[in-house]
């Protein structure tokens, strides 16, 4: 499942609203990548405990690193287009995978943790979401200026279901022109 973020109200994004979100969004997914990887030790006691505290401990290193990939940017009004990583599924198959090696692909513990990621994914996006636009720090000094306007689920690709999110500029602050936009103004004569 990927997120599609829709940036609307405004002619222009402020950069620092983009970043603002993106990141909120991204700290928001790790802490639940991260909170996957505790809850699997309580729904799979037969996973090692030293290769979830492993996974744990590998995961707290990477919380400096992204669990999103902006995969497309579209014109028109601003849109971005993220995938998001497998974290949990990635950390886990990595601590458990060096342990057994060969046999943890084409073991039924595998497959059903695979499974149990995959089914929760949609729940994690959404509180993802929600919590950027809830609680983020990130964006609390902007609060005036942006909103989350519409959050719904598209399932018109089965093999590509999406995560759909308005972000509604309210209102930007005056500021200077760009050069673009000042070149263009010398150009048409005004």
């Amino acid at each position: 499942m990927r997120i599609r973020l829709r940036f609307t109200g405004a002619d222009a994004v402020p950069e620092k609203v983009m970043a603002a979100v993106l990141d909120g969004i991204n700290e928001n997914l790790t802490k639940l990548e991260i909170q996957s990887i505790k809850t699997i030790r309580i729904e799979f006691p037969e996973v090692p405990l030293v290769a979830v505290d492993a996974a744990l401990f590998r995961a707290d290193h990477f919380k400096s690193g992204s669990v999103t990939r902006i995969q497309a940017v579209k014109p028109g009004s601003v849109e971005v287009v993220i995938g998001v990583v497998a974290l949990s599924y990635w950390l886990l198959e990595k601590t458990v995978g060096e342990t057994i090696k060969d046999a943890w692909t084409q073991s039924g513990l595998h497959r059903r943790l695979k499974r149990f990621l995959l089914l929760g994914q949609e729940e994690r996006l959404n509180q993802a979401v929600e919590d950027t636009f809830a609680k983020s720090k990130k964006l609390s000094q902007l609060r005036e200026s942006v909103r989350m306007r519409t959050l719904r689920k598209n399932d018109s690709d089965p093999d590509a279901p999406m995560l759909e999110v308005e972000v509604e500029i309210v209102q930007t602050q005056e500021g200077p022109p760009t050069y673009a936009d000042l070149a263009d103004e010398y150009n048409d004569g005004k």
